[in-house]
């Protein structure tokens, strides 16, 4: 669902619907990710369920920020190595 909120006094959803005693019905999920592999892993899984900026935020800028972090991601990948303590462990070729 996407909302533009337009107040003088609040500047997200959630300070507003927290404030009118409604922020209980927002759900927030937090993906733990310890190593780059679970984060690898958790980008993926939400990609496979269409879930991403590009979809998330259906115009010109939702699809600009999954452009970027499709390029730094990539980057990232190149210059990492699987046996890197980032990693944690090495990282399962999707492909």
């Amino acid at each position: 669902m996407f909302t533009r909120l337009e107040h003088d006094e609040y500047i997200d959803v959630e300070s507003y619907l927290g404030d009118k005693d409604f922020g209980a019905r927002l759900d927030r999920y937090e993906i733990p990710c310890h190593t780059m592999y679970d984060l690898s892993v958790a980008l993926s899984d939400l990609e496979r369920m269409n879930i991403h900026y590009g979809t998330e935020f259906p115009d010109s800028q939702g699809a600009a920020m999954q452009a970027n972090l499709e390029r730094h991601w990539r980057m990232f990948r190149i210059s990492s190595y699987s046996d890197s303590p980032l990693w944690g462990r090495a990282p399962v070729d999707d492909g």
